[in-house]
């Protein structure tokens, strides 16, 4: 049965899921004694990569976009239209950087460099974070891979998880208003 999803439900289970997936990493982390929170080290190169990282999101992102168009998804569609701005931002920028960063860069980068070293803690998380956005082609899923490498690297030179989520919710945010304002 195709029924229309209310932009409300969308809303609340996006709480609700940023609520679970961060229970679920804190206690997971808790478990096997893995400081999510930790910093690393400060590493002189943070701050260039850190420019570039932000130069490649907001200005070759669009570009490219402009090349290999993102996929028409009508039933996201319907969803953010039947949804106001404070539930887009709230659902779609906030919870999923919250979520996301904390299991992803936080527990999984942290559980796999300590386990396995700094190679699999780059790759191994980005390459399930970047499949999970099954809204995309195979073109933009390994640009979100090529992007949580490099995000990986930002938070192994030292940026701390929330200055990662802090640069997901920006990104996140700016991607939601050239889709609404731009042609």
């Amino acid at each position: 049965m195709d029924e229309a999803v209310d932009g409300n439900l969308i809303f609340v289970v996006s709480i609700l899921q940023t609520l679970f997936f961060v229970g679920l990493a804190w206690s997971l982390a808790k478990w096997r004694k893995v400081d999510i929170w930790g910093e690393f080290p400060k590493h002189k190169r943070l701050w260039p990569l850190l420019c570039g990282v932000l130069l490649l999101d907001f200005v070759a992102v669009p570009l490219l976009e402009e090349v290999f168009p993102i996929p028409e998804d009508p039933e996201f569609d319907a969803w953010l239209a039947d949804m106001n701005w404070f539930q887009i931002i709230i659902a779609f920028a906030v919870c999923a950087a919250i979520w996301e960063e904390y299991l992803f860069h936080g527990l999984l980068l942290t559980w796999f460099k300590r386990k396995w070293g700094v190679l699999s803690a780059i790759f191994a998380p980005n390459l399930v974070w970047s499949t999970l956005h099954t809204q995309y082609d195979v073109f933009w899923i390994a640009m979100l891979f090529v992007s949580g490498c490099l995000w990986s690297l930002m938070r192994i030179w030292g940026l701390p998880l929330w200055g990662l989520m802090l640069v997901h919710f920006l990104n996140n945010v700016l991607a939601f208003l050239l889709e609404e304002f731009l042609p």
